[in-house]
């Protein structure tokens, strides 16, 4: 019972130090980069106790802010990468030194912002409401669940 009792206490403990949403510092968070009009690249950095799937999910949050924030609807990204980078280093604790090293997962992604207004044709003179566009995308959305994001459908399933 003991045992159980000091595992789960260690187990929070350890859930609770990975980094959190936030803009990058020290323990790690979100950077943002524009690349032209709609294009952007968002990076999430995590510590060593964040696992590749926090840092995706924080990274989808952040694009899907940066898209409301510029009058976007939906974002498609041109590519994920999930990858774990190994660090090395050398801690001096004044007796002895010591070598370690553990992972830090980061997640980029690149994406392109997409409003309502680019989805209408005005060649054919035929103009869409809004919520017809929608709906269309929420099926297109079914058919194709990673190529597509919904900036307010990823806030409203996935933010922290």
């Amino acid at each position: 019972m003991f045992m159980k009792l000091l595992t789960l206490i260690f187990s929070l403990f350890l859930l609770s130090c990975s980094t959190p949403y936030q803009k990058s510092g020290i323990t790690g968070g979100f950077s943002e980069y524009q690349l032209d009009k709609d294009i952007f690249k968002v990076k999430f950095r995590g510590n060593a106790y964040t696992d590749l799937d926090t840092t995706k999910r924080y990274s989808l949050v952040r694009a899907a802010e940066i898209t409301l924030e510029n009058g976007g609807y939906f974002f498609v990204p041109s590519k994920i990468d999930k990858t774990l980078k190994e660090k090395d280093w050398l801690y001096d604790d004044g007796y002895s030194i010591t070598w370690g090293s553990h992972t830090k997962p980061m997640t980029e992604i690149e994406f392109t912002i997409f409003r309502l207004d680019d989805l209408r044709n005005d060649d054919d003179k035929r103009y869409y409401s809004d919520e017809e566009i929608k709906e269309v995308l929420r099926v297109r959305k079914k058919d194709y669940p990673n190529k597509l994001y919904i900036a307010e459908d990823v806030l409203r399933y996935m933010k922290p």
